[in-house]
């Protein structure tokens, strides 16, 4: 009877029914979850929302320290994100940094919409994104000059990042602005064309694919930092690009993984330019390589590739469902049909061909 009378006051005090019996207290007493519920979901959001705006503040004071900068530059359906400050081997400064989220939040701004909530199965607008509606195709993230990225500028990280506190931030933004990088329906790619070092190294695992010149090198120097393992939530795209074992003795030794190496490793998608890495072949190979993500009919399913590999890690059901929205955009309409039409003309001329 205690419990049915604490339960009694607290029915009382919300303003509820009164309780009557034993098997009363215990079945109004469920009625109190949905509003428990209700209010740890208000705290969750409330909290949240502390925590976005603490980021945000601290974007903010973090952009005043430091040079370099990072830019973001688009032609036609590429953008490319620069990373520049060559007298550093473009190490991150906290300007570079907050410069990135900008950039990032940009190129969320110029996706908006594409592939959404597009309908299941057609009807009135069916959301077919054609290739004129496809906003971008890629996204290349490269550094100026001889260098991809040493990581975060050591002056910034030894000074105003050197708090625990302020190093935990710091940690946090770029997280997000890897993650939501990577979580654009353009493809991204980063282009070693130089050394990618520390967080360098953690750029280079972060975008879709990695093309690669012969200048390329990657480390994973994290250990020479007292740190033994990466920041910026590249730790489980390492492992995913290239295995638990491989992961952890470029974690564990720190060593410098050029070029034919990096290839049988799993770190290399393409590679760009002769052996003597001169920038115009380098220029001349990746503008080729990006014809097959930029140029109809291909820019269009990219695109939709993008957007289904995007769901890898959803709930099974879900993921079905949101690549078949993807697929009634698709099938039968602009690039396909344009793709399909194609090959049935070359099939009826060889057949006219043949003796």
């Amino acid at each position: 009877h205690r419990r049915g009378t604490s339960c009694g006051v607290l029915r009382k005090a919300s303003g509820l029914v009164e309780i009557q019996g034993r098997s009363g207290v215990m079945r109004r007493c469920m009625r109190l979850r949905p509003l428990l519920s209700l209010a740890a979901r208000r705290a969750s959001t409330t909290r949240s929302e502390a925590a976005a705006d603490a980021l945000a503040s601290f974007r903010e004071e973090l952009r005043q320290h430091g040079g370099g900068a990072t830019t973001l530059e688009v032609s036609g359906k590429v953008a490319t994100i620069w990373l520049d400050q060559p007298a550093k081997a473009n190490a991150l400064s906290g300007k570079m940094m907050a410069e990135l989220s900008d950039a990032v939040a940009n190129l969320e701004q110029l996706c908006a919409g594409a592939y959404r909530s597009p309908p299941l199965f057609g009807g009135g607008d069916d959301g077919d994104n054609g290739d004129a509606d496809v906003p971008l195709s890629a996204v290349l993230l490269r550094g100026r000059g001889r260098h991809f990225c040493a990581g975060a500028d050591l002056e910034v990280v030894g000074g105003f990042l050197r708090p625990p506190a302020q190093g935990q931030l710091m940690q946090a933004l770029m997280a997000s602005n890897l993650r939501r990088l990577r979580a654009l329906p353009a493809i991204s790619v980063a282009v070693i064309d130089g050394a990618a070092r520390g967080g360098g190294a953690e750029l280079s695992v972060s975008t879709d694919l990695r093309v690669w010149s012969h200048a390329g090198s990657v480390a994973f120097v994290h250990n020479n930092m007292g740190l033994g393992m990466p920041g910026w939530g590249a730790l489980h795209r390492l492992i995913h690009v290239c295995g638990r074992q491989v992961a952890l003795r470029l974690l564990a030794f720190g060593e410098t993984v050029h070029l034919d190496e990096a290839k049988a490793l799993g770190l290399v998608d393409c590679v760009v330019g002769g052996s003597d890495a001169s920038h115009s072949s380098v220029e001349k190979n990746l503008a080729e390589t990006l014809k097959r993500i930029t140029s109809p009919p291909f820019r269009g399913s990219m695109l939709a590739s993008k957007t289904a590999v995007n769901y890898v890690g959803m709930d099974q059901e879900e993921a079905e469902k949101r690549e078949a929205r993807i697929f009634a955009t698709r099938w039968g309409k602009g690039d396909n049909a344009t793709a399909v039409a194609a090959i049935l003309e070359r099939g009826r001329q060889n057949a006219q061909q043949d003796p």
